[in-house]
């Protein structure tokens, strides 16, 4: 009788009982809201336990040690990890995880960030990042937008197109602004103001804080003076902590916020303005050290919302 045979048999029992079979070693051990069954000649083992936080399931594979863990919770979510790789279902959609490598699907979309480099699709559109470019296929009114250190590719459906071989965007400064936490940068196509986000909102929030106004009046009087009647896109952006739909809802109002605040404080003319929320999909820096800590400077770099002027 083999192995899983003899756990079928006697699944069935309620009460603790433990059987074997010599030719095979084989042991079954049914306990309250448990079952272990185990081949003693190579090791072989099967758990199942069940109880109000929902079922798990653990097999072994006694000649390589290989563990897998199947995990069903009493909301629905799932869980399976094994050989190095990590499955996730829940409300948020579905997550896998291996080695350098990470895929999520949701509501916001589907990334994918592998060695570097990152794919994700989502409400804003398609974006592509690897190490020193970036591709942008953006909503129809924001048109294809491609960043490359020396070169800038802008295709923009209602402006037309354009190609422009440059520079890639640096560091400005500029006097009118001389908030610690605002960051201008400057291309042949575009400047960008780039404002933390723990300078403009309270963890977790979308509101625009008091303290972050002389901020903001700064730009939008630095933009009036500097690029009049130029149009603007405001770009919400989060680090990767939470889940990459929330992340896209959350930059999202950011940006907004910033929009209502630039149009009713401001004094710009912020109403056309094109507005996405980027979540975690476009990072500026890293999340995580190359050991794997945490690195609570770059997420505070990633935080953030820019301003970009399109000149």
């Amino acid at each position: 009788m083999t192995l899983l045979a003899l756990l079928l048999l006697t699944a069935g029992c309620s009460s603790s009982t433990s059987s074997s079979e010599g030719s095979r070693d084989e042991r079954v051990d049914i306990r309250a809201g448990s079952v272990r069954a185990q081949d003693n000649a190579d090791g072989d083992r099967v758990d199942i336990r069940t109880g109000s936080d929902g079922v798990s399931v653990r097999t072994q594979d006694g000649a390589d040690g290989d563990l897998v863990d199947v995990r069903t919770g009493s909301d629905g979510d799932q869980s399976v990890t094994g050989g190095g790789a990590r499955v996730q279902v829940n409300q948020d959609g579905v997550q896998v995880e291996g080695g350098s490598a990470r895929v999520r699907t949701g509501p916001g979309g589907v990334s994918i960030n592998a060695g570097g480099t990152s794919v994700n699709l989502g409400e804003g559109g398609i974006g592509v990042n690897v190490p020193g470019a970036r591709v942008d296929l953006g909503q129809e009114s924001l048109g294809v937008n491609v960043d490359i250190p020396g070169v800038d590719v802008d295709l923009n459906g209602v402006d037309g197109a354009s190609v422009l071989v440059d520079t890639d965007l640096v560091a400005v400064e500029l006097p009118e602004i001389d908030i610690p936490g605002v960051v201008v940068k400057e291309g042949p196509k575009k400047v960008v103001y780039a404002v933390s986000g723990d300078v403009l909102f309270d963890f977790d929030s979308a509101e625009i804080r008091p303290s972050a106004e002389q901020a903001l009046a700064q730009i939008a009087e630095s933009m009036s003076e500097r690029y009049p009647d130029k149009r603007i896109r405001i770009e919400g952006h989060t680090d990767n902590k939470g889940s990459d739909s929330y992340n896209l809802k959350l930059s999202k109002r950011r940006a907004e916020a910033v929009r209502a605040w630039l149009e009713g404080e401001g004094g710009w003319n912020a109403e056309q303005a094109q507005v996405v929320g980027l979540g975690e999909t476009h990072p500026v820096a890293r999340n995580q050290r190359t050991d794997g800590r945490d690195d609570p400077a770059g997420r505070q770099l990633n935080r953030r919302v820019e301003i970009v002027v399109l000149k």
